[in-house]
């Protein structure tokens, strides 16, 4: 009996360890194919060259994508399991840039992931491919300074783009809020804070002109900020 108990504790000791490492391999190989994040990188499109990706994500079902140089940003939805995830890109701004409505296949593994974009527009299709980095950042959001940027970044565009001025400016602090809304308060008086304070006021001027002068004078005042 003895004997029989003994060889019955090592079996469930066996057990148990096994159940345990199996159960450490399964949260490491989630940890490592979690894709929440701010990736970014360089993807290359046949026919159009190579261009900047920034994509957000908050959980493996949302997130959003911003393409500074093209420029335009949309909003992601979709799922996966396992480190294969698709998402669905609806573009939320500067509409007119970019193919609406995109599938996203991003595959996890580690910090860097593969990212690859198809979409169709009047019948013709495209196609745009590259590796993606994950940041090494605690909060795995923005910096106050890279939000600011991507402030004045979207601003000088909506000024090269007389025709939606003000599509493009609300926008672009649309864009700015959610980016610094996981900060608090931590972003006040920093890179793009005071464009942010002083571009809504120029609502003010219906006429086009007026308007424009406005955006100019904050962000030229908000840009001299960010160099200092």
């Amino acid at each position: 009996m003895e004997r029989r108990a003994r060889e019955a504790a090592v079996m469930l000791v066996r057990i148990l360890f096994t159940a345990g490492c199996l159960v450490l391999v399964s949260i490491g190989s989630a940890t490592a194919q979690d894709p929440t994040g701010h990736w970014t990188g360089t993807v290359d499109q046949p026919g159009w060259g190579s261009y900047g990706v920034i994509m957000d994500l908050d959980s493996s079902s949302s997130g959003t994508t911003d393409y500074p140089g093209i420029p335009c940003s949309g909003r992601l939805s979709g799922g996966g399991s396992g480190g294969v995830y698709t998402f669905t890109e609806t573009i939320t701004a500067y509409r007119e840039n970019c193919v609406d409505n995109g599938q996203i296949r991003f595959v996890v593994q580690g910090d860097n992931a593969y990212w690859e974009w198809t979409g169709s527009q009047d019948g013709v299709s495209y196609f745009a491919s590259g590796t993606l980095h994950r940041a090494a950042s605690s909060t795995g959001r923005a910096s106050c300074q890279e939000c600011g940027v991507a402030l004045l970044n979207d601003l000088a565009a909506g000024l090269g783009q007389s025709a939606q001025l003000r599509s493009y400016v609300d926008q672009a602090l649309a864009k700015y809020d959610n980016c610094v809304r996981s900060h608090g308060d931590a972003c006040t008086n920093q890179c793009g804070y005071q464009a942010s304070v002083n571009v809504p006021a120029c609502s003010k001027w219906d006429e086009p002109a007026g308007y424009r002068a406005c955006v100019e004078t904050s962000y030229n005042g908000a840009a001299l900020e960010c160099q200092r």
